[in-house]
């Protein structure tokens, strides 16, 4: 387990700046083919088909959609919860409950390993069948937000969005992170537990490729060259906005979330 945790590593608790880009396919195997002697590939990725991993993230949302209102609205201060595996061995790979934050231009975000127990205790909406002896404080803040939202504002499963990432990093610069996402599909209003399940998936958009550049404090300047080199520019790219344009239009009504909560 130790070894796979390692392997889908994200650290918690950290805060970070990122831009996101919408791309085409040959546009990314340009960029990935200009960015080469910067960086190297992501040694947890190396030995899977393509240096890719697959992604899954299930979101959480309020019945009148109140994260993706807030999201689409630009809101400086908003909070998002979301549980995120990958394809591993869907017996042994690891659940993360997260949190993600955005403060003005930041994004923080935290995370907690989400073990048997509480899976199924997120699955029963039972806050009390979770033990707090086995998790930090930190740790206990990010589940005790995530139960009240459920109980305050009905918060309930709204998406399951996947996706094939393959991923970058910079040797010299340790926490600049570059990434391309591809092939993104999603599910609407999926069960907890179906998370492993790609029965009912379906593409979002289309063969468009979502580059993302993630850093700490400063950008080395090889990506202010990349961006100019290219064309190209940040933009608002939000896959779980865009997996519910996909499914209910990009103003869903509240009667679409009071009919499957």
């Amino acid at each position: 387990m130790k070894e796979i945790l390692n392997k889908y590593r994200d650290i918690s608790g950290f805060t970070r700046y990122e831009y996101k880009y919408l791309i085409k396919p040959e546009q990314a195997r340009q960029i990935a083919e200009f960015l080469a002697p910067y960086l190297e590939v992501d040694k947890y990725a190396e030995s899977d088909d393509g240096n890719l991993y697959t992604v899954r993230s299930l979101y959480y949302d309020s019945p009148d959609f109140k994260c993706h209102y807030e999201k689409i609205a630009g809101l400086s201060n908003r909070e998002k919860f979301r549980l995120r595996t990958y394809n591993y061995d869907h017996t042994r790979a690891p659940i993360f409950l997260e949190s993600k934050r955005k403060n003005c231009r930041k994004g923080m975000k935290d995370r907690v390993l989400v073990d048997k127990e509480m899976f199924k205790a997120i699955i029963d909406r039972d806050h009390t069948a979770i033990s707090s002896t086995k998790h930090d404080e930190d740790d206990i803040k990010v589940i005790d937000r995530f139960f009240f939202h459920i109980f305050r504002r009905a918060y309930f499963p709204v998406l399951l969005v996947v996706y094939d990432r393959e991923p970058y990093i910079c040797p010299y610069e340790e926490r600049v992170r570059i990434t391309f996402d591809k092939n993104l599909r999603a599910m609407s209003f999926p069960h907890v537990d179906d998370i492993f399940n790609d029965s009912r998936l379906e593409p979002i958009i289309g063969d468009r490729v979502v580059l993302e550049i993630k850093f700490d404090h400063h950008l080395p300047r090889w990506v202010g060259d990349l961006t100019t080199i290219f064309g190209i520019t940040p933009q608002a790219c939000s896959k779980y906005c865009t997996g519910i344009k996909h499914f209910l239009g990009e103003h869903p009504d509240i009667k679409d979330g009071f009919r499957y909560v």
